[in-house]
This record gives C-alpha cells, structure tokens and sequence, in this order.
C-alpha cells in the first residue's frame, strides 16, 4: 500500500509538471498546421497568377490569413522556449517533500552533471532564410539536360504553328494532336526547374491547348489542361501521336479509281431509247481530260445515272468530312493540269475543305462549277456553267 501511495503521488507530481509542455507543443502543432495549410493556398494563389496573367486577366489578391498564420506560429514558437529550459536540479541536501498520508523513503539524489549552455532559438525569418537557400540549392541541383532544352523548342515551334493552322485541321487529328502536345508540356514542367525561362514559356502552352480545343470544336476531354493534372504522361502522348500519325497516313492513301470504264453498245442503246434525251453539250464531250467531281462519298450507281442522264463519263474523287486531307492529291492533279473540268460537291464538304481546290482551279485555269450534292438540277445546272466557260476558250483558241 506504501508503494501504490508513492506511485500515485509521482502520477499526480508528473502530470503537473508535464502539462505546461503540453500545452504548448499542441499550441504549436496547431500553429505549424494552420501555416502549412494557409502557405499552401498561397503558393496555389501564386502559381495560378502565373496563368491569369498570360491570359491578361487580373491576378487574385494576396492571402491576409498568411500573416496571420505567420504571427501565430511565430507566438507559439516564442511559447515553447520558456518551456524546454532544464528543470531545477534538486540539492543533495533539499528536504524530500512528504506525501500525505505516507512519507516515500529518503534516497540519495545523484550528483548533477554539469549544465551545457543552451543554444539560442532561430527566429521565424531565420527559419524563412534557411528553407530559402535550402530551395535555391535543390534548383542548381537540377540542371536542364539538352534533350528537354530541343523537346521544349520542338514543342513551342509546333504550337505556334497550330496557332495558324488548326482551323484547317480536321477534329479528329487536332483532338490527339493537342492531347499529344498537353501531354509532352506536362512531361517537360516535371524536368525542367521552374526558375527557367523554358519553364515558364512551356506553362502558356495549357492554355493555349484550351484555347484551340474551344475554338477548333474539340470535343473529346483533353487530359493535363487543368491546374495539379497527374497521369501517365508518356504513354498517353506516345498513343495521341500514333493517332495522329494514323490520320495523316490514311489521309495521303490515294482514293481507289473511280473511273468508269466506256460503257457498251448495249446500254448507249438502252440510253438512247430512255426517256430523257441528252443534252448537246459539245464542248464538254470534246474534252479529251476527265471531268472529275470533287466531294462527298463515291457512289458508283451515280457515276451510272450521270452517263444515263446525259452522256457524260465522269470520275469521281471521294472528300468525306472523315477525310479532308483526301484534297491534296486533287489539287496536285488540278495544278499538274490534268483534269478538264471539275465539278465541286460543295454540299458534303465545308467552306475550309473546298475553298483551296476552288482556288487551285481558278489560279490553273481548270473550269469549275458547284454541284451542290450531286442532284440532277444541280448537276445540269452545272454542266452547262461549264459549257459556257469553255465555248470562248475553245472559239478563241480555233
């Protein structure tokens, strides 16, 4: 029973002297807690400024809570130095307090070491200071390698470039294009240290990527757009340029031949005994180039109708909205000068696919006539446009 007395008494002594620490290291637990998370709203506040800036909006204001937070932790820090001091040595030869309602056995205190002085507390800005140079050290640490410094000029080059052209893009190669470049930009920030100048040109690439998604009609979800974007990086750009790369060799594929071999003797007498009498169009039936319409989805019963309804073999070149590039080689046969005229399908195609073979025919002085969607007026209508335009070349050349 002495015993238990002793130990209780001890308890009641321990707890006494412990909680003044107590206290104070939860007041500064909460006060390193508080400043971790206000600095990291700043730091959140800062990094989006950078964003809101080169989109010429207006920065967000500065946190008043940091100094706050600041003041606190710099207040429970100057309250935990009163509290790690040595606790006095008790003489040899002070009396042992007694304990009610037994007195614990006298014993011989130990003989105290000397005291070593203690250190003087680092103040908050010395502390600032510390993690400052601390920071500065890391970044020389990571030096730019060459193979990002050529990746980072790759990458602004090609996005300069599609500043210009992506309204001439297809969605379906810009969608994996702009993934691609989103994809390798987050790559590079993660290697290049963020006090260099390619890190900061590289972070106007998101938003111009957003830009050009909203503006060139991308409606898939582009993944590394918004602000702390995490993701397998590499495979998602490797797989986005496979797409693309995909896209443009489908594209240069030239389109099956879609000539009409001259039709027989017999269906030119089942043509003539048709109800419809074809039309005279002598200057079209004297060309010796093909007359080719341009646009749409190759039909072979329309080739068929066509010569049923007025003589005319014609070819086709399929531009379906799957397929725009499908124009180059068109354009290549129309500046080559080996077509006699060109009918443009301008109802299946947009104004950005069509307009450059319109130009090429005017600048080569291919005729040319719109055909809308193929349909018999449209087509008669465009014959005859034709005719017109080469009754004066042909007259005036004889």
């Amino acid at each position: 029973m002495k015993l238990d007395a002793v130990q209780s008494a001890m308890q009641a002594k321990l707890e006494v002297e412990m909680k003044p620490v107590t206290d104070q290291l939860s007041r500064l637990r909460a006060a390193l807690d508080a400043y971790e998370a206000v600095l990291r709203q700043d730091v959140e506040r800062r990094v989006n400024n950078t964003i809101l800036v080169a989109l010429g909006q207006d920065p967000l204001p500065e946190l008043e809570d940091l100094k706050r937070a600041q003041s606190f932790l710099l207040e429970a820090m100057s309250g935990m130095s009163g509290t790690i001091d040595p606790a006095p040595v008790v003489s040899p030869s002070a009396p042992v307090p007694e304990v009610s309602p037994v007195s614990p056995p006298k014993e011989v205190a130990p003989k105290p070491e000397p005291l070593q002085p203690k250190p003087a507390e680092p103040t908050f800005a010395a502390l600032l200071t510390q993690g400052a140079q601390l920071s500065a050290t890391r970044r020389q640490l990571r030096r730019i390698a060459p193979e990002d410094v050529t990746d980072a000029k790759r990458l602004l080059a090609e996005i300069e470039g599609l500043r210009k052209t992506f309204k001439t893009q297809h969605v379906s190669r810009l969608s994996p294009l702009l993934q691609a470049i989103a994809a390798e930009t987050r790559i590079l920030l993660e290697r290049i240290p963020q006090d260099h100048h390619y890190a900061e040109k590289l972070q106007e690439i998101i938003p111009t990527v957003g830009r050009l998604k909203h503006e060139g009609g991308v409606q898939d979800f582009i993944k590394g757009l918004a602000f702390g974007s995490s993701g397998s990086w590499p495979s998602i750009a490797a797989m986005s340029r496979r797409k693309v790369q995909q896209f443009d060799k489908d594209a240069e594929t030239p389109p099956t031949s879609t000539k009409k071999p001259p039709p027989s003797a017999k269906k030119v007498a089942e043509a003539s005994n048709a109800q419809h009498s074809w039309p005279e169009l002598p200057f079209l039936r004297k060309l010796e180039k093909p007359i080719l319409l341009a646009g749409g989805m190759y039909i072979p019963e329309k080739i068929t109708s066509i010569y049923e309804r007025f003589g005319l073999n014609v070819e086709w070149h399929a531009i379906d909205h799957n397929n725009p590039k499908a124009q180059g080689p068109l354009i290549t046969r129309i500046r080559s000068q080996k077509l006699g005229a060109v009918i443009l399908l301008e109802g299946f195609m947009r104004h950005d696919a069509f307009k450059p073979i319109a130009e090429a025919c005017s600048t080569s002085f291919v005729p040319m006539a719109y055909g809308d969607k193929a349909g018999v007026a449209s087509l008669a209508s465009a014959f005859d446009e034709l005719e017109k335009k080469l009754a004066p070349r042909k007259e005036g050349a004889a």
